[in-house]
């Protein structure tokens, strides 16, 4: 069973997403739904921070909402993203590659949000 909080900051235009655990597809859409959302308040050009330490590789279902995800955010003005990725090795690669044509924005990792929140910064 998969967990996630969605954040939002308007006033530094970022997201803030932790997920956790195992996720099936409706787990999934519910968490891009809420992505969506969240992008949805905030200004072309915004930011997100990803903390992926606790992500378990998901089911096909899952990967094909979270390519869904990131192509949104791609097409709805995400300029920047920075992932705290998860400590499986296996996880890491697949969050990575699903969806990764779409990531044309700028992308780093961080092993930490506050780390990750530093390199926004300093962008």
């Amino acid at each position: 069973m998969g967990e996630w909080s969605i954040d939002v900051d308007e006033s530094a235009n970022r997201v803030y997403m932790e997920l956790s655990g195992f996720f099936e597809e409706e787990e999934a859409a519910e968490v891009t739904q809420e992505i969506i959302d969240a992008a949805g308040v905030l200004a072309e050009g915004f930011e997100m921070v990803s903390d992926l330490q606790e992500l378990q590789i998901g089911d096909p279902g899952a990967a094909e909402e979270l390519e869904r995800g990131k192509q949104y955010l791609a097409d709805q003005g995400l300029a920047a993203a920075v992932r705290v990725p998860p400590a499986a090795a296996s996880s890491q690669e697949q969050f990575a590659e699903v969806g990764a044509e779409a990531e044309s924005y700028w992308l780093d990792t961080a092993e930490s949000v506050s780390a990750a929140e530093t390199l926004l910064d300093e962008r």
